[in-house]
């Protein structure tokens, strides 16, 4: 018959309760890294967002000049002049026409207090003749771009 030593009868269950313990540690360190980089990337995105609809609400004045078709390829042409505060980094336009609706980004910037023409393609396929543009502004803050829907100015296609 084998002996039994008294001391290593109280070893297994100690070594199995120090790694528990040691595991549950791990892990909540480890969820505590995960839970702290969400919120701050939450909460980034939070503030570029609000200063993305600040800028749209306070900064962003502009008008839309010299409409005008062209047909070869099937775009429209047009002057804004920037009279708000702040750059308008993007435009994006919303063409009606007698089939449909299409909306084209533009990909144009316009500084503060100057005016830019630009043009922009369309489907005709799926617009048909167009007979309404409605030009919305996009800014872009920390990296998160606003489309500011409140200063879309519609404008009738001659």
């Amino acid at each position: 018959m084998k002996k039994k030593r008294v001391n290593e009868k109280g070893l297994s269950p100690l070594i199995a309760t120090v790694l528990l313990i040691g595991f549950a540690i791990a892990i909540a360190i480890l969820i505590w890294f995960w839970y702290g980089n969400f919120v701050k990337n939450q909460a980034a995105k939070a503030e570029a967002s609000t200063e993305g609809k600040l800028a749209c609400s306070q900064q962003v004045v502009f008008q839309v000049k010299d409409v005008k078709k062209i047909s070869n390829p099937d775009a429209l042409s047009f002057t804004i002049e920037n009279k708000g505060t702040t750059r308008i980094d993007d435009f994006r336009v919303r063409i009606k026409g007698s089939t449909g609706t299409e909306t084209v980004i533009a990909e144009q910037s316009i500084d503060k207090t100057s005016s830019k023409q630009f043009s922009v393609s369309y489907t005709t396929a799926k617009v048909g003749n167009p007979t309404l543009a409605t030009v919305i502004p996009v800014v872009i803050r920390k990296g998160s771009p606003t489309t500011c829907d409140q200063k879309a100015i519609d404008v009738k296609i001659p």
